[in-house]
């Protein structure tokens, strides 16, 4: 029996192109639903802008305990925080993060060891 309970997701970078339109999409599917949106820095006028919880990202951890994956669109350098942390939490990570550090570097191969991990290098003009 397939489960009816939508992947709760944490999605970081919310406040960006991508993580906006990922937010858009999964609001309008309910396999999924989003817990809550990472971002470094959250003004009053932007905590309405996504339809979602927004958290800095000192605060991901109090919130991966609901979630059970992490959907990531930040910068190659949060995203290694993301990793460390989806790890320590043994949640799955799906990072589109542009100029990922490459698969050799040791915090991203670490993490894949523990959970599932899924990363494509992605071009995106305009």
């Amino acid at each position: 029996m397939i489960s009816t309970k939508p992947l709760r997701i944490i999605l970081c970078g919310a406040l960006g192109r991508m993580g906006r339109r990922v937010a858009d999409l999964a609001g309008k599917d309910r396999r999924f639903q989003i817990v809550a949106g990472v971002v470094r820095e959250l003004s009053a006028a932007e905590r309405e802008s996504v339809g979602v919880p927004l958290i800095k990202t000192q605060d991901l951890a109090h919130y991966l305990s609901r979630a059970d994956a992490l959907i990531d669109f930040s910068t190659p350098e949060a995203s290694l925080d993301f990793a460390a942390a989806a790890a320590r939490a043994r949640k799955a990570l799906v990072s589109g993060t542009p100029d990922f550090p490459p698969a050799s570097s040791r915090g991203s191969r670490a993490s894949r060891k523990r959970r599932p991990y899924f990363s494509r290098r992605i071009l995106a003009w305009g």
